[in-house]
């Protein structure tokens, strides 16, 4: 401790008299220490003078702590948003499907597109087999 000054914690803890036994040798051989202790006890020896502070004196002091402190429903609010941002996040991660191998509608596209590729009828006519009757058509399918 002889090459670093005590901090701010120790210098408290010195003042009220419960420093350890190496903070306690710092403050008494190092005077830069010596006085800052000296002049915190001048500090608490004025505010001890100063006697009983009224009541509307802590009012306002609490009023101003309170007024630093996030509210509650301000911190409630962010809970209930981050919640449900995980829980949309779980549902959207959880609802993906699934790939598979064989998907029906792409089977029936597949054979869709083969039809129209190896159609025996010329395209200028393919608007005309749409009146033909169904069994017609069944004879013209490949």
């Amino acid at each position: 401790m002889k090459a670093e000054h005590l901090s701010n914690d120790a210098r408290v803890r010195a003042l009220y008299g419960v420093a350890s036994a190496l903070e306690s040798q710092h403050a008494a051989s190092c005077t830069a220490c010596r006085a800052e202790l000296a002049e915190m006890e001048q500090r608490r020896a004025g505010a001890a003078a100063l006697g009983e502070l009224p009541e509307s004196f802590w009012r306002r002091q609490r009023a101003a702590a309170l007024a630093q402190q996030p509210q509650p429903a301000t911190r409630l609010r962010w809970a209930v948003s981050l919640a449900a941002v995980v829980a949309l996040a779980a549902l959207l991660i959880q609802q993906r499907p699934e790939p598979s191998a064989y998907n029906a509608a792409d089977d029936q596209l597949l054979r869709e597109v083969s039809l129209l590729v190896n159609r025996f009828e010329p395209r200028a006519l393919a608007p005309a087999t749409l009146l033909l009757p169904e069994e017609i058509k069944e004879v013209l399918r490949p």
